[in-house]
């Protein structure tokens, strides 16, 4: 069967999880760039199963929403755990690293993208989650799982990966997750993908300074857009995934 073809925009987000999955297994596989290679909305769309990206077909299979293709690459790459403790810690961590990456995407939409939003975010919603990430892991293990990295731990990696680009002391007091944190980022199978210029997707609005916080009517001056302008400014990478052994640029479009 031909490799995985991965259908997305160039950008951190909900396929990031995706391509470190595949570069953890070692399968082969084309990543397609949405607006780069293909236009979605005339070339790609109809052909998804919910009219959305990311978008992964695999031969005769065309599989939409980003936790079923996570889930998929883990089944074929051998990364759903070795025991039913392996793979129900896996699926927790996946689900858990949604719910991370929710919390984002709240704040960029739902919320604003206001620096009030962010803070809120960042500084109150994210903590206790990392709370429970820390008391999940065991003094001295690599990883959540026994047999890992399962698919659910270098989901986590991706999410807080994500994370500490906008703010890298962000899990600087749960010495377990950062140790948990530096061996994933540490593994030989990743160093590609975390090598490639990956445009962020999330930026964090900040507040203004204080100096500039009116203008001369008196009115407050309209938050920052917040709209990325390049990822991973402050975070372990600055990549791009086409430059990734495993990930060419081949276009495979449908006829």
């Amino acid at each position: 069967m031909e490799p995985p073809v991965l259908y997305h925009w160039d950008s951190k987000g909900k396929a990031y999880i995706a391509r470190l999955l595949m570069a953890e297994s070692g399968l082969d596989y084309q990543m397609v760039r949405l607006g780069v290679d293909c236009d979605f909305a005339t070339e790609i769309k109809q052909h998804t199963p919910f009219g959305q990206a990311p978008f992964l077909t695999h031969g005769p299979l065309k599989i939409g929403q980003s936790g079923a293709i996570s889930r998929y690459i883990a089944k074929i790459g051998g990364l759903s755990g070795g025991s039913d403790a392996d793979f129900a810690m896996s699926e927790m961590l996946l689900c858990e690293a949604d719910d991370i990456l929710a919390i984002l995407a709240g704040a960029k939409y739902r919320n604003g993208n206001t620096a009030k939003a962010w803070d809120a975010a960042l500084d109150e919603q994210l903590p206790p989650h990392y709370a429970n990430l820390e008391k999940l892991l065991r003094p001295g293990a690599r990883c959540f799982t026994a047999v890992g990295p399962c698919a659910g731990d270098i989901a986590i990696f991706a999410a807080l990966d994500i994370v500490m680009d906008l703010d890298p002391r962000l899990i600087a007091g749960f010495p377990l997750l950062t140790a948990f944190f530096r061996t994933i980022s540490s593994l030989p199978s990743l160093q590609a993908t975390l090598a490639a210029d990956i445009p962020i997707y999330y930026k964090r609005t900040v507040h203004p300074p204080a100096a500039e916080e009116e203008e001369s009517d008196g009115q407050p001056q309209q938050q920052q857009s917040g709209m990325p302008i390049s990822d991973y400014g402050v975070g372990i990478s600055g990549r791009r995934v086409m430059q990734e052994p495993g990930g060419t640029s081949t276009l495979q479009l449908f006829g």
